[in-house]
Formats: structure tokens, C-alpha cells, sequence
């Protein structure tokens, strides 16, 4: 449509309305016009504008969540530690306790024990340790049994205690431990 074409239809629009002039036809279309576009655009402003807030507020609950992620990752974290430490520990113990009763081999025969100290402070602590991070009570039981010489094989207890370490530190429970072998009474000597 040429130029002139649209203005003799415009005329003719014009002198149908109602006493309209040609400016006044032309200010009304253009104010029309103006309000289409700026509906629109107020209209995609609006979406804008709830998904800048929506992005802003998934943001911040992604980052909240990160955080109490990154919490429990350093709770579970320190858990684990203090849980390790205790198990740790308490074979130590074990160990002095050990020292200290046993005469003989799994063979009944007399070994050279020796000997190592620990104070009952730290046998104290050792079992509140276990008590407050080990989920596996049958660890407590054995160590308790070994500490108050109720155990009858305590070589085979300190082995069975130290699956259950492996099992309860996640390092599987499929280790052999040798019966025979499984405590070192004295160190030999170097020089012999």
C-alpha cells in the first residue's frame, strides 16, 4: 500500500467517526498506540521483575542450604574424628591393661610383658569417649570386660573389639586378625 492509499483510508475513517478531525483520529491512534506498547512493556517489566525476585530468592535458599550442608559436613566431620580418637584410645588402654595382666600367651606359655601405664583419669575419659560416639555397644561391653578382667580370652576379646572398631570406623569388618599373633608383649631386642 503506497503512502497516499493509507491516507485516503484514514480520511474515510475519520469522517465516519463521530465529528472527528484528522488530528484528533491521528493524536487518538497514536495514544492508542503509545498504550499497546507500554502495556506490553510494563507487562514484560512486571515478569521481569518477579523472576529477578525469584532467582534472588531461590539464590538465597540455595545458599542456605549450602550452609547447613557445609554445617553438617563439619559436625559429621568433627563426629568422626572424636569417634576415631575414642576407638583409638581406648585400644591403647587395652593395651596397658594388657601389659599389665597378662603372663602368658594364648598357648599358656610365660611371656616377658612390658609393662605400660595408664592412670584411671584416662580410662575414665577413654570409656565416656565411647559412650558418647560409638553406636556399636558391644564395643563398651568388651572393653569393659578386658578393663575389669571379667574377660576369659582377652586376646580373642581385643580382636573381636578391634573388627568392631574397623566395622564402626567404616573400614569393613572382613579383616583377619590372627589369634596367635594379635598383641606384641615386648618389643625384641635389637641387639640380640
Amino acid at each position: 500500500m503506497t503512502p497516499e492509499e493509507i491516507r485516503v483510508i484514514i480520511e474515510a475513517a475519520v469522517k465516519k467517526t463521530a465529528g472527528m478531525s484528522y488530528l484528533q483520529f491521528t493524536l487518538l491512534a497514536a495514544i492508542t498506540s503509545a498504550a499497546s506498547f507500554f502495556g506490553a512493556y510494563f507487562q514484560e517489566k512486571a515478569k521481569s521483575t518477579v523472576t529477578k525476585r525469584d532467582i534472588g530468592e531461590i539464590t538465597r535458599k540455595i545458599e542456605e542450604v549450602k550452609r547447613e550442608l557445609e554445617q553438617r559436613d563439619r559436625i559429621v566431620s568433627k563426629k568422626y574424628e572424636l569417634k576415631y580418637n575414642a576407638c583409638l584410645n581406648m585400644l591403647r588402654i587395652l593395651d596397658a591393661r594388657l601389659s599389665c595382666t597378662m603372663t602368658t600367651d594364648n598357648k599358656e606359655n610365660p611371656i616377658h610383658v612390658d609393662r605400660q601405664n595408664v592412670t584411671s583419669e584416662e580410662v575414665r575419659q577413654c570409656h565416656n569417649a565411647l559412650l558418647l560416639t560409638i553406636n556399636t555397644p558391644e564395643i563398651n561391653t568388651l572393653f569393659m570386660n578386658v578393663m575389669l578382667g571379667q574377660s576369659k580370652h582377652p586376646l580373642k576379646d581385643l580382636n573381636q573389639i578391634r573388627r568392631l572398631v574397623r566395622k564402626e570406623l567404616g573400614f569393613g569388618d572382613d579383616f583377619h586378625l590372627d589369634n596367635d599373633r594379635t598383641w606384641f608383649a615386648s618389643q625384641p631386642n635389637e641387639n640380640s
